[in-house]
């Protein structure tokens, strides 16, 4: 429960049916991505040791499509549910919990990035209002991998 990064529980809401953690959404503004960017890295060196540098590649292509986003921005970067709870409207809920903590928070839009294979979340973002508005690749251990950007005005 460290706070000053990115993964941290400042940024973080949990979705709870009956005591039960069933979903979760992590989200932030581009200053706080800015600020604490340099410092999540470090924490997952910490963490992961060796195996982190093994993959620093990937981690560092993956930091080049995330890391940038509109500077009056939200960006979301992860949405989950428990696939026992799917279909109940929890990742509808996370999201527009997302979408109105920027709103209140002054962000003019909502971004995030999705693997361009997983054709299910591009359907749910688009059905609650996102568009795609760029396209990222790059390759890891001889295969391509696609991200689309999405995009939803919140004011």
């Amino acid at each position: 429960q460290r706070s000053g990064n990115l993964f941290s529980f400042n940024h973080t809401h949990l979705a709870e049916k009956e005591g039960t953690i069933t979903g979760m959404v992590l989200g932030y503004e581009w200053l706080p991505r800015r600020k604490e960017g340099l410092r999540t890295g470090f924490l997952l060196l910490r963490q992961a040791g060796f195996h982190f540098l093994h993959h620093l590649r990937f981690w560092q292509n993956l930091s080049a499509v995330t890391g940038t986003f509109h500077p009056q921005g939200y960006y979301l970067s992860n949405l989950a549910v428990d696939p026992a709870y799917q279909g109940q409207g929890i990742g509808t809920k996370l999201l527009l919990f997302a979408e109105n903590t920027a709103r209140r928070r002054g962000c003019l839009c909502v971004e995030l990035d999705v693997s361009g294979d997983n054709l299910r979340a591009i359907d749910f973002y688009r059905h609650l209002g996102y568009q795609s508005i760029g396209e990222s690749r790059f390759s890891h251990r001889g295969r391509v991998l696609t991200f689309i950007r999405m995009m939803k005005p919140v004011r």
